[in-house]
């Protein structure tokens, strides 16, 4: 697997994770999930990050006023609240997709180049490394 590959891997999946914990939420509200988890300080960091009213208004951060870097940030948030047990298993997946995710990848390198793959994280979400790495 080329180098290119697998940086795109690491970059899609690796920035999806403070979606997925918005999307959590939508979610749940929709009856779509219910967490086992209570989403109450998920719910609360969401608003007080994004200066937002109710979920709905982040639609307008995640299209029309779409920021990368402002998006991510809120990785940072969740990740000092990791404490929370909702918001430790959104970290605790994110960990768990991304080592298969490099598995994956790592077997498409040739056989005598597995034995020692050196992984280089790059981006905020592996800021919050010490959390994700239980997964």
């Amino acid at each position: 697997m080329s180098v290119k590959n697998l940086e795109q891997c690491a970059a899609i999946n690796g920035s999806k994770y403070e979606i997925l914990a918005i999307r959590l939420l939508f979610d749940e509200d929709d009856g779509l999930e219910t967490p086992h988890e209570s989403t109450k300080l998920l719910r609360e960091l969401l608003l007080k990050h994004f200066n937002i009213q109710n979920k709905v208004d982040i639609l307008e951060h995640l299209y029309s006023k779409f920021q990368k870097s402002n998006i991510a940030s809120f990785t940072k948030t969740m990740a000092q609240h990791s404490d929370d047990p909702m918001i430790h298993k959104l970290f605790f997946d994110a960990g768990e997709i991304l080592g298969k995710q490099f598995v994956v990848a790592a077997g498409h390198l040739p056989s005598d180049q597995r034995a020692e793959v050196n992984l280089v994280l790059v981006g905020s979400v592996f800021k919050s490394w010490n959390v994700i790495k239980e997964g």
